[in-house]
């Protein structure tokens, strides 16, 4: 299987929030292909990552996914035990996006 069979491309912002709750770093990338991968110790990690940046990796431990505007090509990942993060995903193809957030529940 292709690496990229599993990756979705679509518009990405990344929003990591203080304990009480205020957004203290933000990146938003117009581009950016997400992928499902695992480390050395068997943990599952979201990355995001463009052409000319540094990949993000979040690891996928309690989250919560937000897909009321699915079918729009739009979703939100809320992260909340070791990344205080809120990834937020535009311009994805609705049916891609359907399939990557289901597999993103399969694999937790």
């Amino acid at each position: 299987m292709d690496q990229n069979d599993t990756a979705l491309t679509c518009a990405v912002n990344v929003e990591w929030l203080n304990p009480s709750g205020i957004v203290i770093r933000k990146i938003t990338y117009k581009q950016a292909q997400l992928r499902m991968i695992r480390n050395s110790l068997k943990e599952i990690f979201l990355e995001v990552s463009t052409v000319k940046a540094t990949p993000i990796k979040i690891k996928l431990k309690g989250f919560k996914v937000f897909s009321n505007f699915m079918l729009d090509g739009k979703a939100t990942i809320r992260f909340s035990e070791e990344e205080k993060c809120t990834v937020f995903l535009s311009n994805a193809p609705p049916s891609l996006l359907v399939a990557f957030l289901k597999l993103m529940a399969v694999k937790i």
